[in-house]
């Protein structure tokens, strides 16, 4: 079976918001990166979206622009399955990202439509336990630059609950001479370290 296209209509909902945040930030980054006008690019407010609003920014045509980029997000779980009838037709030259607060099932109409188009793709992110906790510590460690020696595991996700994860790192023990190893945890840290889950916890040299 071929591989699927890269998708210009994507769907992102879950539990996890704060990786829905992210992963949206950077899909609009990188779509809007060709956009030579700010004609190409609409934000539709969710709170009074419906499915002829929605139909009538799809179908417009881009102006100077390679493409046109719509985005919606935070739309409410419950108005979700309103907006599928406009996804009956998306111009090649749109491209659409729509985020939902809150887990749609797989018989939401809203994910049926979005899965049934050429270059749709619907994505749930669920809160990250074990490996996939892990290595999302190490690649967010990757992005923010911080030194390679830093090594997390997910320690205390074992011990509570998955609605109160939390990540500790290391690193290895200091030369002599070298500053001592110090450690905090609490909200009021960097964010860059929150999920909206709970709190991470970082030891750093």
């Amino acid at each position: 079976m071929p591989p699927r296209p890269t998708p210009r209509v994507l769907l992102l909902h879950g539990e996890e918001a704060f990786l829905i945040a992210e992963e949206s930030r950077r899909t609009l980054a990188a779509w809007t990166e060709p956009l030579v006008s700010d004609f190409g690019y609409e934000a539709l407010d969710p709170s009074g979206l419906t499915a002829e609003r929605l139909r009538d920014a799809l179908l417009q045509a881009p102006f100077l622009d390679p493409h046109r980029v719509i985005a919606a997000r935070g739309i409410a779980s419950r108005r979700a399955d309103a907006l599928a009838p406009a996804l009956n037709e998306v111009p090649e030259s749109t491209w659409l990202l729509l985020t939902v607060s809150g887990k749609l099932p797989a018989s939401s109409k809203l994910v049926k439509a979005v899965n049934g188009l050429a270059a749709g793709q619907a994505r749930e992110l669920s809160p990250l336990k074990g490996r996939a906790l892990t290595d999302w510590g190490y690649q967010r460690a990757r992005d923010l630059e911080l030194p390679p020696a830093v090594s997390c595991w997910p320690a205390a996700a074992r011990r509570r609950s998955s609605s109160s994860p939390t990540t500790c790192c290391r690193v290895p023990p200091p030369r002599p001479g070298a500053r001592s190893t110090s450690c905090w945890s609490g909200s009021s840290r960097p964010s860059w370290l929150t999920g909206s889950r709970g709190t991470w916890r970082w030891c750093w040299r």
